[in-house]
């Protein structure tokens, strides 16, 4: 990932989502490894959470490769 890209995925990232995925290494090395368009589907996804639980549960579904599947 460019310097540039990387910049910008942090920006976006909502704050939940990011935490989620600092507890979650799996989870968040597959998400940098997605492409534009499905990280911003897991964004988008991600403001319609309200609990913590769902949030863990997101970045979960992202390590084991559910939210695609």
């Amino acid at each position: 990932m460019k310097k540039n890209k990387d910049n910008k995925f942090w920006n976006e990232l909502p704050l939940g989502l990011g935490m989620a995925l600092s507890k979650n290494p799996a989870a968040m090395t597959k998400f940098a490894k997605l492409s534009e368009k499905q990280q911003g589907d897991i964004i988008k996804a991600a403001h319609g959470i309200n609990t913590k639980k769902e949030m863990r549960d997101l970045a979960q579904s992202i390590a084991d490769n559910r939210f695609f599947g």
